[in-house]
């Protein structure tokens, strides 16, 4: 029977395993969230990360995949 522990445990094995798929798709870096709600990597390049992308959207098909960038300088505050 399930359990919300066994549930947990789930849900955290497949995190890990998803963090695992990322850095065997080249991300230099993989983690949860705080809270592990979310999974992210870090990329050194957009080719890369669109390549690994393509690859665990197909592993991990019924997971939302977003791709963003860093911004290279902070937002200016006017005033």
């Amino acid at each position: 029977p399930s359990t919300p522990s066994s549930a947990a445990s789930d849900v955290y094995k497949r995190q890990e395993l998803f963090r695992n798929s990322l850095l065997q798709q080249g991300a230099s870096h993989a983690m949860l969230s705080g809270s592990g709600s979310t999974v992210f990597g870090v990329f050194e390049d957009q080719d890369g990360m669109l390549r690994a992308g393509e690859k665990l959207s197909g592993d991990f098909r019924h997971w939302e995949l977003f791709s963003t960038r860093t911004v290279a300088e902070p937002p200016r505050l006017s005033g």
